[in-house]
């Protein structure tokens, strides 16, 4: 295969990826839209009994003292609708999370990277859930969080949009109909929505879709970074898509390579479509091959073809990992069960402690009780803040708590569930 064909391999079995990513991500911007439309549906469903009990036509005092009850029902209109969509982003998080693995172990099968090249489509999902057991997954907790908090601020605004066009309406005496034109709905069709004017679901559906594009990004990318970081991956190559929508900051890092912990963060703005592949020399691929014409043979040219060196793990070592990780976590529910905290280290205490929500911080009372030996003349009742944190630091006291104070804890709790369990059953 010419150089020119193989990097032209190379870029459709990463194409192939992002296609698949922006699939999944145009179903789960469908599923938020839904969530909002159901809230429309709800917000018009309260509009029309306000027109029902004739509010508008009512003297200004009845008017007014109907807006509190009005706005009550729409904060919780608005309440539900965040917590739907906290679903839906958890679950779309996760998924996009999750289907990079899958994507990265196909596009590698497919480009034909040795030990790769020749996986069956259930060994390709064994490979990308065995990597996908392995990562610390802290991350995408913050990633996910942080779009909620997001979303959050769309659904707040949504219902001080809709409260402040409800009140203004029944205080000035417009019509339901005018009202509900301002406030507006979800509009799937994209030339529709541009062509339609500012209204209060408009600007919730915007930004909606632009958080949920960007953020679901974040999560794929971020999915792909810890497979390369996992896998062993040391440099990646930014690919931009290359169509019109492509932003001139995009297209001049097409093309660049750069080492994994050093690359660009993708997204690298809102609703950003580009991604970042591993380079193809650290997984085996050699520059130059024969050219084969059949598409399997050409495939199989090209993983045996490869350089001596291939510093990525395969999938039967990564398989090997996940295995030696599954039984340690087996070991430590065992531990746990016994209540014998002392054989896990500091890590594992701190996330067996978040579970069971255990706080590994310090409090002020904790502070005091390790400092009052320490500083015997010190004034604990009427000690401050600043004072404190000099101490503190004098003694070289952190904020987290030790091995030892977690193994105690845990076993208190441990201790206070079995004593429920039994309190349950009498």
């Amino acid at each position: 295969m010419s150089p020119a064909s193989q990097k032209e391999r190379i870029r459709q079995a990463v194409m192939r990826s992002v296609r698949s990513r922006d699939l999944y991500t145009e179903a789960q911007v469908k599923s938020m839209f839904g969530a909002l439309r159901s809230a429309e549906t709800n917000v018009k469903a309260e509009l029309l009994r306000i027109k029902e009990r004739s509010i508008i036509s009512k003297g200004l005092e009845v008017r007014r003292s109907q807006l509190k009850g009005i706005q009550r029902e729409i904060d919780s209109i608005t309440r539900d609708l965040r917590k739907e969509m906290s679903l839906v982003s958890r679950q779309s998080m996760n998924g996009a999370y999750r289907k990079s693995f899958d994507d990265v172990v196909n596009e590698w099968a497919d480009m034909g990277v040795p030990t790769y090249a020749g996986l069956s489509q259930a060994e390709r999902l064994k490979m990308a859930a065995d990597a996908f057991s392995l990562v610390d997954r802290k991350a995408l907790d913050f990633l996910v969080n942080f779009e909620l908090q997001l979303l959050g601020n769309v659904t707040r605004e949504l219902a001080e949009g809709i409260k402040q066009q409800i009140s203004v309406g029944l205080i000035t005496g417009e019509s339901i109909a005018k009202i509900s034109e301002k406030i507006g709905g979800i509009i799937p069709d994209p030339e529709d929505f541009r062509r339609a004017g500012k209204t209060v679901f408009k600007t919730a559906q915007l930004r909606t879709d632009t958080i949920v594009r960007t953020e679901i990004l974040r999560a794929y990318n971020q999915g792909r970074h810890k497979f390369y970081e996992e896998v062993g991956v040391t440099h990646v190559i930014w690919m931009s898509v290359g169509d019109k929508r492509m932003c001139p900051a995009c297209q001049e890092l097409d093309g660049n390579r750069y080492r994994l912990d050093k690359a660009p963060s993708v997204p690298r703005h809102p609703s950003c479509r580009c991604c970042t592949f591993a380079d193809p020399e650290s997984l085996g691929i050699k520059e130059k091959l024969s050219e084969v014409e059949d598409e399997a043979e050409s495939t199989a040219a090209i993983a045996a073809e490869k350089t001596p060196d291939v510093f990525v793990m395969s999938p039967d070592e990564v398989a090997e990992k996940a295995y030696k990780k599954r039984s340690q976590k087996q070991q430590i529910g065992k531990w746990v069960k016994a209540g014998e905290f002392e054989k896990l280290t500091l890590e594992q205490l701190q996330d067996i402690a978040k579970k069971w929500r255990v706080s590994i911080y310090r409090n002020k009372e904790d502070f005091i009780r390790m400092l009052a030996p320490l500083e015997p003349k010190a004034d604990w009742d009427n000690i401050k803040g600043a004072e404190l944190k000099m101490l503190l630091k004098k003694h070289k006291i952190g904020s987290m708590k030790s091995k030892e104070e977690l193994v105690q804890l845990l076993k208190n709790k441990r201790a206070i569930k079995i004593l429920e369990k039994i309190s349950e059953k009498s």
